[in-house]
């Protein structure tokens, strides 16, 4: 057995109590899982479809140097697209992300490649705060391959499993807290584009609230008068990405409820 998996099996032996550092690390990577694989789904179903329907085939000058002339169907084949093709397709995905309703932090960005960057974000989290435990130092997980990182990652999470509960942590309705009961005492960090309702009587956007180096993800619900209100989540996270990709899902569950873009 290498180094590296005997000091990942020692992470289920002994009692483990996790500190608040760890749950709460615990809690944002499942949540950002669960983000990643929900807009991997439809970010790729809506590739995919704009690809079947349009029939670009592979660039000329690729044909020339010895790569099969052939129609592009898979979106981690679109590289080989002609210029002009490539900029039709992502025009193209830029106005299913938004028919999608799904938010970027900037116009034009993946929306997959954003979710994924913010669950990496998280992982590197985890192993801060679970640094040390059952062996497993800092310096070792991130000189791992992919496969084997992520397989240490699962079994940390397997070890915190049992004290995790994201959705009470983060749960929707969002009840006020300590963040700032209107949004009067703490400094808006990060807000979001503005969807309305499908009454047009009110409209929302994800915010983010800084104290420090903690962010709360909520919405900002503003009626016909001008006043807004806001929810926050019911715990902070220590960085401002993981924070503002938490409070666009907020915003999107409200879409999916009645708003729209």
């Amino acid at each position: 057995m290498n180094k590296t998996m005997t000091h990942a099996s020692r992470l289920t032996r002994g009692p483990f109590v996790p500190t608040a550092e760890q749950l709460r690390a615990g809690d944002i990577l499942l949540v950002c899982m669960a983000r990643e694989q929900l807009v991997e789904e439809i970010v790729l179903a809506y590739q995919k479809r704009i690809l079947a329907e349009n029939q670009w085939r592979i660039d000329a000058l690729w044909v020339a140097n010895g790569v099969q002339d052939e129609v592009i169907l898979e979106p981690e084949r679109t590289f080989l697209m002609a210029q002009a093709d490539a900029t039709i397709y992502y025009e193209r995905c830029e106005q299913a992300r938004k028919e999608a309703r799904l938010s970027v932090a900037n116009e034009g960005n993946c929306p997959l490649l954003e979710a994924q960057n913010l669950t990496r974000e998280a992982k590197r989290l985890l192993t801060r705060v679970m640094d040390g435990i059952g062996g497993l130092r800092l310096g070792e997980l991130w000189c791992l391959p992919p496969d084997r990182f992520d397989r240490a990652i699962d079994l940390m999470l397997r070890l915190l499993n049992p004290y995790l509960d994201p959705l009470k942590r983060f749960g929707i309705p969002l009840p006020q807290n300590g963040a700032h009961a209107m949004g009067a005492n703490l400094p808006i960090a990060w807000e979001g584009p503005w969807s309305n309702s499908v009454d047009g009587l009110t409209q929302a956007r994800a915010v983010v609230a800084r104290d420090g180096e903690k962010y709360w993800a909520g919405l900002e619900v503003s009626g016909r008068d001008g006043k807004s209100e806001f929810d926050w989540l019911t715990d902070h996270v220590p960085a401002l990405s993981i924070a503002r990709g938490v409070a666009t899902d907020v915003a999107t569950d409200w879409c999916k409820k009645g708003g729209q873009d």
